[in-house]
């Protein structure tokens, strides 16, 4: 995807926490299990808040990260709760793109992963244009 700075977008890594208390990338599709200490760090290329809302497999909302516009790489630490399928939308919302949600990620994004890196972009959107990635993990 060829993407310019106005080309609103995030990057983001699942990374998972080991014994030893390190931080290491894990593609979204590694085996996890309840309990498992995962961050999902998100990039950005425009200026915005991101919201990251982790919900279990029922849908209802587990726990939600504010990432504040003010870094470009920013971290949001969960635990993961019950087995099932546990789901994680990444909001980015520009600074005049008010304060809904959107539900669902919007029909113009563009996706790509590459290794465990994975892209979303809107390609010829305003640059305050919400983005949605969703990620879905398998919890033993």
């Amino acid at each position: 995807v060829q993407a310019n700075s106005e080309t609103p977008g995030v990057r983001y890594q699942v990374q998972r926490k080991d014994e030893q208390g390190r931080w290491n990338v894990v593609p979204p599709t590694a085996a996890f299990k309840t309990g498992d200490e995962i961050a999902l760090r998100v990039e950005q290329n425009v200026p915005g808040d991101i919201r990251v809302i982790y919900q279990d497999q029922s849908l209802k909302p587990v726990a939600l990260a504010l990432l504040a516009d003010g870094g470009a790489k920013r971290t949001a630490p969960f635990k993961l709760a019950a087995p099932g399928i546990a789901q994680f939308t990444i909001v980015l919302r520009g600074p005049a793109s008010g304060t809904a949600i959107p539900a669902a990620p919007p029909s113009s994004q563009v996706a790509e992963a590459e290794g465990a890196t994975n892209y979303v972009v809107r390609p010829n959107a305003p640059a305050n244009a919400p983005v949605v990635a969703q990620i879905s993990l398998t919890v033993r």
